[in-house]
Order: C-alpha cells, then structure tokens, then sequence
C-alpha cells in the first residue's frame, strides 16, 4: 500500500491506476492527515511491498515513476520502506 496525504499529485498517481511492483499490487490511500503537519516534500512512505523487492528494484522503479533520483530507501516490517529523493517530487519540483 502506498499512503500519501491529499495532494494533486497523490490525485495524479491514483488516477494512474493499479501500480504493481514485483507481483505485489501497490494499493493506494489518501487520506488527510489528523493534525496539520508540514509536508515532506523529499521523503515518502511505501506499503504492501513483496518479500521479493529488492532496494535496487523499489529505486529503479521509484526513479522511474518520480523523475527524480532516489537517495535512500529504509527497509521498515510488514513490506514498508521510507524513501527519500534527492530533491523535491511532484508538484513540489
């Protein structure tokens, strides 16, 4: 699952359709956040990642899909890893 807070360019990813990566279907939420907090505009979390993503497939597909180049990527549990481009992505460049 790929979470994003409400942004065109969240809006432009989900309307891109499924996103697959590895056999694993990426699952999209929007959702606004609870409290406001300033928007990272170089990091993103990504979710329902297979045990089969490798760090060098999630950064070329990442670099792909984004246009901008992947720093590093922070493997967490359950098929979750933090990315962050070295610039901004999106709407944001």
């Amino acid at each position: 699952m790929l979470s994003a807070f409400y942004s065109e360019g969240a809006v432009g990813v989900v309307n891109k359709g499924a996103l697959t990566l590895d056999d694993a279907e990426l699952k999209i939420t929007i959702r606004k956040p609870v409290k406001e907090l300033p928007i990272d505009t170089k990091r993103l979390v990504v979710k329902g990642l297979s045990d089969k993503t490798t760090r060098d497939g999630l950064q070329s597909y990442m670099e792909v899909v984004s246009g901008v180049e992947v720093l590093s990527i922070e493997f967490g549990q359950q098929g979750s890893a933090a990315v962050t481009f070295d610039k901004t992505y999106g709407k944001f460049s």
